[in-house]
């Protein structure tokens, strides 16, 4: 994980991985909405929902029962198709 927030409006109108220019934005306002979106996935905290998740016996029960059943895709990707 980067110490370092790639992006920030200074560096508009480029998104950077690493030190590598990628997605270009039509507007500051456009990238403003990436930015925000970034900023809230990197410090995204756990949601309720989740939670709800990790307590459901069901759930693990179905979770355990697939890993115990389910083999393995060479292609995995091609499995999901397009």
């Amino acid at each position: 994980m980067t110490t370092t927030i790639p992006w920030n409006a200074q560096r508009f109108p480029m998104i950077y991985d690493g030190d590598h220019a990628g997605v270009g934005a039509r507007s500051a306002a456009s990238f403003e909405q990436i930015e925000l979106v970034m900023d809230n996935l990197l410090n995204r905290g756990p949601e309720a929902e989740d939670e709800l998740i990790v307590q459901s016996a069901a759930l693990r029960r179905i979770a355990a029962k697939v890993m115990a059943t389910a083999e393995p895709l060479d292609d995995w990707e091609r499995a999901l198709g397009p």
